[in-house]
Parts: C-alpha cells; structure tokens; sequence
C-alpha cells in the first residue's frame, strides 16, 4: 500500500521538534574520500555477504549451540508496575522523543521496562529499581558510549518516580 501525494505533502510540511541540543555540522567529504568510503563500505559488505553465503552452502549457516545456565527469573507483575508508572512515556528524562507515536501489535505504547542494575548481576527485581524506556533510549543505557552515566540518571529517576507513586496514595 502506497502513501497517497496528500499525505506525503503533509509530512513534508510538519516542522520536526525544536532539537534540545547543539548540533554540529559534520565538515563536509571530498568527491574523492566520499567516493573512496563508498567504495569501501561496498567493498567489505560484498566480502561478508560472499563469506555468509559459503556457510550457507557449507550447511554451517543455521548450526545450533547448545546453551545451558542458570537465569533469575523476573516478577511479571513489576514490569506490570512500572508500566503503569510510566503512563505510556521513556522515563528518561533526556529522550528525545518521551510521547512515543509507535505502537505494539497489540496497540500499547512501544516501552522496554528495564532493571536499572542488571538483573542477572544482582540488580533488584522491584519497580523502584526499573525503568520503562523507549527502543533508543535502553539501546543507549545497554550499549551507548555514556552508559554508566544514563545509568546513575536512570537510577534516581526510577527511585524517585517510585516514591512519589507512593506517596501519592
């Protein structure tokens, strides 16, 4: 199903949120070096494609690991809890985007409740310890270069939304 020419008008015409920090412009590549890149990048993404594609003819493409440990198992109705606390918003207070217009299958907001401290190194399986986040933002507490300080953030915000929740009652 294709978009329509109204509604691509009108997306073109809506102003984009005001960005709530400094942007600086990357200096611009050379015809050379730009094309150099793309080139590159061609390149290597060819030589992996040929190489996935030998384990597939190889039969090594779809082996299976064996995997056995032990998981914490995690309290359903905490994740029900923080959920509820969020109302539908990233509890983090930096995300670009807190309102989040993406959607589950199912028609709730697109929200990943997370454990502040990592629940399989400990971290307490209580809401006053989680956080409900938007893709972006728990992608950037699990893997973004300031990690360790969304983290702290992240910790006196889940605490703090906890005790006014209860507070409030």
């Amino acid at each position: 199903m294709s978009a329509g020419p109204e509604l691509l008008q009108s997306l073109l015409q809506t102003t984009p949120p005001p960005l709530l920090f400094k942007v600086s412009p990357l200096p611009p590549l050379s015809p050379v070096r730009r094309l150099r890149t793309r080139v590159s990048t061609a390149v290597t993404y060819r030589a992996r494609c040929r190489r996935i594609e030998q384990r597939e003819r190889a039969g090594r493409h779809d082996a299976h690991r064996i995997v056995t440990g032990k998981r914490r198992l995690r309290d359903y109705e905490a994740r029900l809890a923080v959920l509820e606390r969020c109302q539908g918003r990233c509890e983090n207070p930096d995300c670009l985007r807190r309102e989040l217009p993406y959607r589950t299958v199912a028609g709730e907001p697109l929200l990943e409740v997370d454990h502040v401290d990592e629940h399989a190194s400990g971290g307490r399986d209580h809401p006053s310890a989680m956080i409900a986040l938007c893709p972006n933002c728990h992608a950037n507490k699990t893997r973004g270069a300031g990690k360790y300080r969304l983290t702290a953030i992240l910790r006196r915000v889940a605490l703090a939304a906890h005790k006014d929740l209860l507070g409030a009652s």
